[in-house]
């Protein structure tokens, strides 16, 4: 057989109120309070039933009506589509199962621990730090690079390969050429 609750707890909790009267006096207190309310938006006073409740609570209510969320939510239905976020995470992914296979194995292969990020290849940042696969049906065969030499890496045809060495080469001949050594 169900316990029956207490006036207490019947009324907002163990000790919230000490008697019906002061319960009364309370809610009539908090409904006055709400009778009236303006609309963060639109700035027209309205009363409190035209306002959402949040957060699941009858005391808390949104700060715009009813007719400005509407007008809201149909402003971001617009701008994300029917399907929201969803649609702009799948855009994201990569859409060759090849790769997306390299790199969830990978990722997870760093997260296990059996990779391990290492600085640039380049100029050793440790910051921002990508892992590059030259080849997807090897997906543990990573080339850790930061962002700019990622992007550039990138910019390079395929049909010629760049070592470290060649990078190293290049940026000193350029470094050379600007204090005027050669």
């Amino acid at each position: 057989m169900p316990t029956r609750l207490s006036y207490k707890q019947r009324m907002g909790g163990a000790g919230r109120y000490c008697s019906r009267k002061c319960w009364e006096w309370a809610y009539r207190v908090r409904k006055d309070c709400e009778a009236t309310r303006e609309c963060r938006v639109c700035k027209r006073t309205l009363p409190a039933s035209a306002f959402g409740g949040r957060g699941g609570k009858q005391q808390r209510r949104s700060t715009i009506c009813h007719d400005c969320d509407a007008v809201e939510a149909r402003a971001r239905y617009i701008r994300r589509g029917p399907r929201g976020d969803r649609a702009r995470a799948r855009a994201q992914k990569p859409q060759d199962p090849v790769k997306r296979r390299a790199r969830e194995a990978a990722l997870r292969a760093v997260k296990r621990g059996i990779l391990t990020r290492l600085p640039c290849e380049v100029c050793g940042a440790t910051e921002r730090i990508h892992g590059h696969h030259d080849d997807y049906s090897k997906p543990l065969s990573v080339r850790w690079l930061c962002t700019t030499h990622h992007r550039h890496t990138h910019r390079r045809p395929v049909s010629t390969p760049v070592t470290v060495e060649q990078i190293l080469a290049r940026a000193f001949v350029a470094a050379c050429e600007g204090e005027g050594m050669r």
